[in-house]
């Protein structure tokens, strides 16, 4: 025990061990120098940040995004039901001056129709997605209130889709611009989750060039 808190203690003391304490917690390379930490993305956050032992705030933290993925799926699933119910034999509703119409199309494939055959796959993934963000939930929520909201977007469609497919075998889609494919309420919200967590990746990385 004596012999390891002199090692330890020398580690600190010695040239080498002041250099390795300062770079991995202050980021000092000298006496008057410092070096500034890059500035990383969301996701490289989350994967490199340490993880803290979990507690109420960290909890409190991930309310937005879990109410937020449990709205998307309800408002997801409820939509779907309404266009089945009201859009049978094949009617297509004008909305917004024929600007967009309801068309009930059953998609076997990935999101706006794409992959059909591949309707297994992205179940999978959906899964993967949610299952990753339980098993870092400790890192996920200390990463900022914005990218958490995205990654609740992302989740809540990830969900509200692979719902779909394992009750029915394809997912019910029925928003048509006729110039798009057809696409449902979490197909957008993860394409919006999705561009968001670029969004704020592409913000920190020309933050950290100006920098």
């Amino acid at each position: 025990m004596i012999w390891a808190r002199e090692s330890r203690a020398s580690s600190t003391s010695s040239p080498h061990g002041r250099l390795f304490y300062d770079c991995s917690h202050t980021s000092k390379v000298g006496a008057g120098s410092r070096v500034r930490s890059p500035r990383m993305s969301p996701m490289k956050r989350v994967a490199t940040r340490p993880i803290a032992p979990m507690d109420a705030a960290h909890l409190g933290r991930l309310v937005p995004l879990v109410a937020l993925a449990a709205t998307v799926v309800v408002t997801d699933q409820l939509s779907k039901a309404i266009a089945v119910h009201a859009l049978t034999k094949g009617r297509i509703v004008p909305v917004a001056g024929g600007l967009v119409q309801l068309n009930l199309t059953l998609n076997t494939g990935a999101a706006f129709g794409l992959f059909r055959q591949a309707g297994d796959v992205f179940v999978a993934i959906a899964l993967a997605v949610v299952l990753v963000l339980v098993v870092l939930h400790r890192r996920v929520s200390m990463m900022s209130t914005a990218s958490r909201l995205a990654l609740g977007l992302i989740a809540g469609g990830a969900t509200g889709n692979a719902l779909d497919r394992v009750r029915l075998g394809y997912v019910v889609d029925f928003v048509d611009f006729r110039w798009w494919p057809v696409f449902n309420l979490a197909d957008s919200a993860i394409v919006l989750g999705t561009l968001a967590i670029a969004w704020l990746s592409a913000r920190l990385e020309r933050d950290g060039d100006d920098g």
